[in-house]
C-alpha cells in the first residue's frame, strides 16, 4: 500500500500557483518527533496538492495552524544533468486533509491533535459552484 498520513503546522502561508489552468499548492509542515530519551528534534517534509484540493488548503490554513493530510507518495525520473545521469524525486501528494487543532499543552513541548473533519479530493472533472465550507 502506497499511503501516509501525517500531521503538523504550517511553516509559511500556503500559496495557490497556476500552470497552464492546473492549480497546485506546495507547502511543509513541521513536527517535533520523538528521538531518544525523552528528546524531541522538528522535521519539515514537504508536501504537493492539486486542484480543488490545493485550493481549499490555501482558503481556510494560514502559517502555524495544525493539519492533517493523507495521501500516497509519488516518484519520477528525469534526466540529470550529465551522461547517463538520472534523478529521482519523491513526492507527497496529498489526497485528503482534515483541520488538525494542535496545542502545546503536553510535557517538554509535546503537541496535542484531534482531528476535526476531513476533505477528499474531488474527481478532476468534479465543479463546484459553491463558496461555502467543503463539508
Amino acid at each position: 500500500m502506497n499511503m501516509f498520513v501525517y500531521s503538523g503546522r504550517f511553516t509559511r502561508d500556503p500559496e495557490l500557483k497556476d500552470s497552464n489552468g492546473n492549480k497546485y499548492v506546495f507547502f511543509s509542515l513541521a513536527q517535533d518527533v520523538p528521538v531518544k530519551d525523552g528528546e524531541r528534534r522538528p522535521i519539515f517534509p514537504t508536501f504537493t496538492a492539486f486542484g480543488k484540493t490545493a485550493e481549499a488548503i490555501c482558503k481556510y490554513f494560514k502559517k502555524g495552524a495544525g493539519i492533517e493530510v493523507t495521501g500516497h507518495f509519488d516518484t519520477r525520473t528525469t534526466e540529470g544533468d550529465g551522461k547517463d545521469t538520472k534523478i529521482t524525486r519523491e513526492s507527497h501528494i496529498v489526497d485528503r486533509w482534515g483541520f488538525c487543532p494542535v496545542s502545546n499543552g503536553g510535557a517538554k513541548g509535546e503537541s496535542e491533535t484531534h482531528v476535526k473533519k476531513t476533505e477528499s479530493a474531488p474527481a478532476d472533472n468534479a465543479t463546484s459552484g459553491s463558496d461555502d465550507l467543503p463539508f
